[in-house]
């Protein structure tokens, strides 16, 4: 039995590490995935993008992670730059987010991914669906010219420390195997 128990722990250990990545791109049709566009703008300020979409949880307040990049250079920032990495290449048409360690986005319900120079300045994306831990890849914006110069990602629920969720499933296992025991004798 207790190889049993160790074998289904082992399992669980691999599926929960298994990452993945979430692709975006505006060319391919939102339906077909679990992302959703909601709307792009012209605006190229900061507060103007945040009054242009209005009645949605994008803020300065809410604002979890952002990638920046100026003049050859990228800088992070947000409560979670130390739990992501980000590459970001000047005038390039993709970004990726990738997941390191201690509290995941995965209350990040909105993905902002902006140029500024060019038609439309910048995407608003609906990510609800994005777990937190799979990378994000972002491709094919404004391939014509010009590049993703800011990608941010906002929230509005409370962090879950991955750490601890592991630890309260770990003490679940050994209690029931406790209880299992009592009763067997």
């Amino acid at each position: 039995m207790k190889k049993f128990l160790l074998f289904l722990f082992c399992i669980f250990l691999l599926l929960s590490f298994n990452a993945s990545a979430l692709t975006i791109d505006p060319s391919l049709d939102d339906e077909e995935y679990c992302w959703d566009l909601l709307m792009t703008g012209t605006e190229t300020s900061v507060p103007k993008i945040y009054d242009e979409i209005g009645n949605t949880a994008v803020s300065a307040d809410t604002e979890l992670y952002k990638i920046e990049i100026e003049e050859g250079a990228f800088t992070e920032s947000g409560s979670l730059a130390g739990n992501y990495s980000g590459e970001l290449v000047d005038d390039s048409s993709w970004a990726n987010i990738t997941y390191d360690e201690g509290i995941a986005a995965d209350f990040a319900t909105y993905l902002l991914v902006k140029d500024g120079n060019h038609s439309p300045a910048w995407y608003l994306y609906d990510i609800s669906c994005w777990n937190g831990i799979d990378s994000l890849n972002l491709t094919g914006f404004w391939p014509d010219g010009g590049g993703i110069s800011h990608v941010s990602l906002y929230g509005t629920g409370a962090p879950v420390p991955e750490p601890a969720t592991m630890l309260l499933l770990g003490s679940g296992l050994v209690g029931l195997a406790g209880f299992r025991r009592k009763f067997k004798k």
